[in-house]
């Protein structure tokens, strides 16, 4: 008798990062993929899925919003945020509403499947969270908007 294979949803709006994803897990996980969070949510309803790869960087409703429907519906599941922006403050506040983990885009393979075992075994993070710079509340709240690339910009 063979083991279930675990289900992983990937959700995603470009299709090079679902499909990435994929790749890197179809020959250990069954993959599932969505390009929205309403398309996730349809997912959830029908299938039952083990963790959830959630992109922070999405139209529509962005990842952080569905993470926190994601903490009351579906607290069971344990979501790993992926973005392209690692900005700190972007991993803080995802760790902070529940997240189990978060990856950055471009995607090491070794990474992925290491976080997604150690995710699916209930394993805590390696690292303590730090507090987030100027958050007396603990609540690690940003605004998520896309970073500007121009030259001299002193954010990046």
């Amino acid at each position: 008798m063979t083991a279930e294979r675990k289900k992983i949803l990937v959700v995603d709006d470009e299709l090079g990062s679902r499909e990435s994803l994929k790749a890197i897990l179809y020959k250990i996980y069954e993959v599932v993929t969505a390009e929205s969070a309403a398309e996730a949510a349809q997912t959830l309803e029908s299938q039952h899925i083990d963790l959830i790869l959630l992109d922070i960087m999405m139209p529509q409703k962005d990842g952080i919003t569905f993470l926190k429907e994601l903490s009351e519906a579906h607290s069971e599941i344990p979501v790993i945020m992926v973005s392209a922006y690692s900005s700190p403050r972007f991993v803080f506040q995802s760790l902070r509403l529940g997240a189990a983990d978060y990856l950055n885009k471009p995607f090491d393979v070794s990474e992925v499947r290491f976080v997604v075992e150690r995710c699916l075994q209930g394993k805590p993070r390696q690292h303590p969270l730090p507090p987030v710079e100027g958050d007396s509340t603990g609540a690690g709240e940003v605004t998520l908007k896309k970073p500007d690339f121009r030259v001299g910009n002193p954010e990046i």
